[in-house]
């Protein structure tokens, strides 16, 4: 039994592999997860620029952003927290960029009533922010841990420095006409975060209050806050709050379950999926048990070969095989208490 593996908790494993195959298998997988990041894509599977060129025709079906669109013209614009400006990442020439060549912002949309308004213009290139230029040139985050390194997490950084430390005055630096120049705009003083954040932190519960607030205030007539994503985003936020806003959880979800169906984009499926679990686990209610049934059906039909024309059911494959399973495991656990009264 030497040449064979064993589970050192629970004796042999139930089927035996000789080591070497074992070996072979980690050596393989090491040599897959490198050479995959040496050669990886960003979002969507395309190359940088081909995707970098997507987001100038971009547009948005969220309620709250729509109106940039009407004005700026199509594009995928980055919010700049509470400062009301709407901005694209571009290179130093002012080219719209995406991984490894952005290093600033170019302003498209200022709100109007804006902290910013009037004071930053459509046009402006933002290059740095309370005297500090941008050092580092933009990277997409979850590829490499937590983040989004360059530009973003600079600006969000100097953003709570001015809400914890300077009055909320937050001075930008930008390039007007190829003239620069600071801006101070004057944004709301809330405080830094807690050592224990988000727990037993008064900014925590603050922004809390106001996200719950605007969420309320926002939901339209038919329950929904914008795109998919956006409403179940939405809806998980409020079901964490408490049965205060279980109602609006509920408005939503009773005027959208019965849309989805077999040609719904899995990515979409994985997402209801989740949030009627966590509604159920936190309620106990079976309101949307037959559809939690039927998205576990409908999981089991929507796997197949990842090529085309069914691509798109296995998009996201990730989220949904973690969303497959935990509705799976939140069915079989309560399936006896509730299946026989449906």
């Amino acid at each position: 039994m030497s040449n064979f593996v064993r589970n050192p908790g629970h004796g042999p494993v139930t089927r035996f592999f000789p080591r070497w195959p074992v070996a072979f298998c980690v050596l393989f997988l090491l040599i897959l997860i490198l050479v995959g990041t040496l050669t990886r894509r960003p979002v969507h599977g395309a190359d940088p620029q081909t995707f970098a060129d997507s987001l100038l025709k971009a547009t948005t079906e969220d309620p709250a952003d729509k109106e940039q669109n009407k004005v700026a013209g199509p594009g995928w614009f980055w919010n700049l927290g509470p400062t009301g400006i709407r901005a694209m990442l571009v290179d130093a020439s002012g080219k719209c960029e995406w991984e490894g060549k952005a290093t600033c912002f170019l302003v498209k949309y200022v709100f109007p009533g804006s902290p910013a308004d009037g004071k930053i213009l459509p046009g402006d290139t933002i290059i740095g922010v309370n005297a500090k230029k941008f050092s580092t040139v933009y990277k997409l985050g979850y590829w490499f841990g937590i983040g989004y390194d360059g530009p973003p997490m600079e600006f969000g950084q100097a953003i709570e420095e001015s809400e914890s430390g300077k009055d909320g005055r937050l001075e930008i630096m930008v390039l007007r006409k190829e003239a620069p120049l600071t801006v101070t705009v004057q944004i709301e003083s809330k405080g830094a975060f807690s050592a224990t954040f988000p727990f037993n932190c008064q900014k925590s519960e603050q922004l809390v209050k106001e996200a719950c607030a605007y969420l309320v205030k926002s939901q339209d007539k038919q329950g929904n806050w914008g795109t998919p994503d956006g409403n179940v985003d939405a809806c998980l936020a409020l079901l964490a709050q408490g049965p205060d806003y279980y109602k609006l959880v509920e408005r939503h979800l009773d005027r959208s379950l019965g849309g989805i169906d077999r040609n719904t984009w899995n990515w979409e499926l994985a997402m209801y999926s989740v949030l009627t679990s966590e509604y159920y686990l936190l309620t106990r209610n079976n309101r949307y048990w037959k559809h939690m049934l039927r998205f576990n059906d409908l999981f089991k039909d929507n796997q197949c070969p990842n090529t085309a024309p069914q691509k798109r059911l296995t998009h996201q494959a990730a989220l949904s095989s973690a969303s497959r399973s935990a509705l799976a495991k939140t069915l079989s656990n309560e399936r006896r208490v509730h299946l026989n009264g449906l």
